[in-house]
C-alpha cells in the first residue's frame, strides 16, 4: 500500500488535556515548543489539519515567516471561515466533502485548491493515499482531537512528537490527543518506542515512534 510517512504534533497539560471548554488552547505553549513545531513542520511536505482547530485557534502554517509544508484541511460537513490564515496561502488544498454546498464551495475556489469528495474519498487511509499520489512522502497531522483519533484508530500514525507543558487545566470532560468513544482494538499489540525525551525549562518534548518505524529525520 503506498502511503506515506504520518507524524502528529501535539502539546498537552500535565493532566492530559490538549484544549480548554471553548476548544481554544490559548497559546499555552512556550517559545521553545514553537521552535520545534517549526523545526518538524520544515521537513514535511504536507500539514493535515482540521475545521475545528482552524475555527479556534486560526493557526499558520507558515515557518518562521516563510513558507512552510502544504496546508491540507478535511472539511467533511462544514466550512471554515475563508478569512482564516490557512487561506492565506495559495497552495492550501481543501478537502471538501461532497454534502457541503456547491455554492458555499466558490469562494474557496479563488483562495485555494478545492477538491471534492465522497465519504470514501475522505477516510483517513484514503486521504494519505491522495497525497502519496501527488507526491508527498512526510505528513503532519496537527488536527483536534477527533481528527487524530480518525488517523490513530486506523493505524495509521508513524511517530507522535508531544510537549508536555506545566498546567493543569482540571476539567475531567476535556480531551486529550485523540477523542473517541472506545477503547482501541489491539492496543496492547501496538507498542510505541519512546526515541527522545528532552527537558527544557519547566517542558518536556517526547518523541514516540511505532514499534516498527519508518526511517525518519530526527530533529
Amino acid at each position: 500500500m503506498d502511503l506515506p510517512f504520518l507524524a502528529v504534533n501535539m502539546a498537552m497539560t500535565l493532566d492530559g488535556k490538549v484544549a480548554l471548554p471553548d476548544g481554544k488552547w490559548y497559546g499555552c505553549s512556550s517559545p521553545e515548543d514553537r521552535r520545534r513545531m517549526s523545526l518538524i513542520r520544515k521537513i514535511s511536505d504536507a500539514l493535515i489539519m482540521g475545521v475545528n482547530s482552524i475555527e479556534n485557534d486560526d493557526p499558520s502554517p507558515s515557518v518562521n515567516g516563510g513558507k512552510g509544508p502544504v496546508p491540507v484541511v478535511i472539511a467533511r460537513n462544514r466550512l471554515p471561515s475563508h478569512r482564516k490564515k490557512v487561506f492565506h496561502d495559495s497552495r492550501t488544498i481543501l478537502l471538501a466533502g461532497e454534502k457541503i454546498r456547491k455554492d458555499d464551495m466558490k469562494l474557496f475556489q479563488n483562495l485555494c485548491r478545492v477538491e471534492v469528495k465522497n465519504e470514501e474519498d475522505l477516510e483517513p487511509v484514503n486521504i494519505l493515499r491522495f497525497l502519496y499520489h501527488l507526491g508527498y512522502e512526510k505528513i503532519l497531522l496537527e488536527g483536534g482531537p477527533k481528527l487524530n483519533h480518525s488517523f490513530f484508530r486506523k493505524n495509521l500514525v508513524d511517530e507522535l512528537n508531544l510537549t508536555i507543558v506545566p498546567f493543569i487545566f482540571g476539567q475531567k470532560s476535556l480531551p486529550g490527543i485523540v477523542d473517541g468513544n472506545s477503547v482501541f482494538p489491539n492496543f496492547l499489540n501496538e507498542n510505541w518506542i519512546l526515541e527522545l525525551c528532552e527537558k527544557s525549562d519547566n517542558e518536556v518534548f517526547l518523541r514516540y515512534a511505532k514499534k516498527k518505524p519508518h526511517n525518519n529525520i530526527k530533529i
